[in-house]
């Protein structure tokens, strides 16, 4: 599914307007209607039609939508609902739907008139429908609409949020307040804001809510992403003639004295992940332990001092993972020569910074590799604090996906994945269980492994994030909360699941 920034989506509902001559009344009436059908259906799913309902309603659009919700519910014959209004003045959609609501008999409470009955009616609802602020709201949420935040939130009512949770807008930063939705009614297409990682956990389950926006707008809006669930994993067919020999040839750079359990995880996931072969390159130290505890995965001695690598027959590479941050960078810099797609992960990221000033050479890796960073990796890389990024993550990784030329995968709670030209993906991952040491170690793998069967770099990553999201779902679904070691089965288990796989 397309998503947008929320200015894109303000320009589609202008195009709707202008060019499609769709009145501005009729988009409106349709978003609440639509909006209503599906709170109405989460009520009678759930036998709440008792329960007290109270309508926020800003003094803008969305304050309109929410009116037009409070006037749908009325007809649908729930009567035991309130309408709380920010302020009485407000645009003329507003005030148009205001008055329709007051002519049918609607309680209309304003919350600057009448405080404590707003107040009053807010805490004994069970259900909370908040239209207060839009996407137009700029910086932190103040005031009266502050106010009305901090009731919300203090409310024992399951709270739905028109478009976007109100306090949510551009430029929304940690500790800024907002409604923490239950669920959001995000209209038309899904807008980014809702999934930058420092949002996402007001957003709570998002619902795409199709209005009578025209088609041709919504196809293929200007720079629009893709956004992924972990449903849409959907892996490359492998052919019924396919053998060890042509499903690619892995090699994994990994581990160190006291760490090669980041080495074995990494290599285990890439076999695991379709890959024909891996070859796990460790150093001479760590040797005797890594070849003990692998017997499907070969393993080659390190012993790497300037001289050319043997790599023949090598499908993709992965770098990093337990490598620790002294004494790499020369290895680094000759896989980075290969003509070979890679990984770099863990450690491995942390030589970035001065891999790219010896360069000299904007985009130097030419599409070829997957960075994998933590939040805490990509501050090193991009020199930017993270609490900064995590609020709004798109910008910085596009300008460090074009310096060095190369796909950034960003982990957190919500994934972005961008590549060198700006193209990017977001997967709605939310898997708390996929927490786990050593958990972003099987990530890398997974990709390796995808990418050594000679699947693009950017779509590799996509769809090895899906694939380890849905290996840490059936993960849980059987074990409860787990190890990373505990995973690697379920790599095999969701892949084989997959629509287009060949057993």
């Amino acid at each position: 599914m397309k998503i947008v920034s929320p200015e894109v989506m303000a320009g589609i509902d202008r195009k709707s307007i202008s060019e499609f001559e769709i009145p501005g009344e009729l988009l409106m009436e349709n978003a609440g209607i639509k909006c209503w059908e599906r709170v109405k259906d989460f009520i009678t799913h759930n036998k709440l039609k008792g329960k007290s309902v109270s309508i926020v309603a800003g003094s803008g659009n969305n304050g309109g939508d929410a009116l037009v919700i409070a006037r749908e519910a009325w007809i649908s014959d729930f009567r035991n609902i309130k309408v709380i209004l920010l302020k009485e003045d407000g645009n003329e959609l507003f005030s148009l739907n205001k008055n329709i609501c007051r002519r049918y008999g609607i309680p209309v409470i304003s919350y600057r008139d009448n405080t404590s009955g707003a107040v009053s009616a807010l805490n004994e609802s069970g259900i909370i429908i908040d239209g207060l602020t839009g996407t137009g709201l700029r910086g932190a949420i103040r005031g009266t609409s502050r106010e009305l935040v901090d009731i919300i939130n203090g409310s024992d009512a399951t709270v739905f949020s028109i478009d976007l949770p109100s306090g949510l807008g551009d430029g929304f930063l940690s500790g800024y307040p907002a409604v923490k939705a239950d669920i959001t009614l995000t209209i038309g297409l899904p807008k980014i804001v809702l999934y930058n990682p420092v949002a996402r956990i007001f957003s709570g389950e998002i619902v795409v809510v199709k209005i009578s926006f025209p088609p041709d707008l919504l196809g293929n809006p200007s720079d629009s992403g893709e956004l992924y669930v972990n449903s849409d994993l959907n892996l490359p067919e492998i052919e019924r003639w396919a053998y060890k020999g042509t499903r690619g040839h892995a090699a994994v750079f990994a581990g160190a004295e006291g760490t090669s359990g980041a080495a074995l995880l990494a290599a285990i996931a890439a076999g695991r992940s379709r890959s024909g072969l891996v070859t796990l390159f460790v150093d001479s130290n760590i040797y005797s332990t890594a070849a003990s505890q692998l017997k499907s995965i070969m393993v080659r001695k390190l012993d790497y001092r300037g001289e050319e690598l043997e790599l023949r027959g090598i499908t993709s590479l992965l770098a990093g993972p337990g490598w620790g941050q002294e004494g790499r960078i020369q290895l680094l810099e000759k896989l980075f020569e290969t003509s070979i797609p890679g990984v770099l992960d863990a450690e491995g990221l942390y030589f970035l910074p001065e891999v790219k000033k010896r360069s000299n050479k904007p985009g130097f890796l030419g599409g070829k590799w997957v960075f994998t960073p933590h939040p805490g990796e990509f501050e090193t890389i991009s020199n930017v604090q993270k609490e900064e990024f995590l609020a709004a993550p798109l910008p910085y990784l596009r300008k460090i996906a074009a310096e060095y030329g190369a796909v950034i995968v960003l982990k957190s709670h919500v994934t972005f994945i961008v590549n060198p030209e700006g193209a990017y993906s977001i997967v709605d991952g939310m898997i708390p269980s996929l927490g786990t040491g050593g958990s972003g170690d099987i990530l890398s793998g997974i990709i390796t492994g995808l990418m050594a069967q000679g699947i693009d770099p950017y779509q590799a990553a996509v769809e090895g994030v899906l694939l380890h999201q849905n290996a840490g779902k059936l993960c849980y679904k059987e074990k409860g909360w787990y190890l990373a070691e505990d995973l690697l089965p379920y790599i095999s288990k969701a892949a084989a699941g997959r629509k287009n796989n060949s057993g």
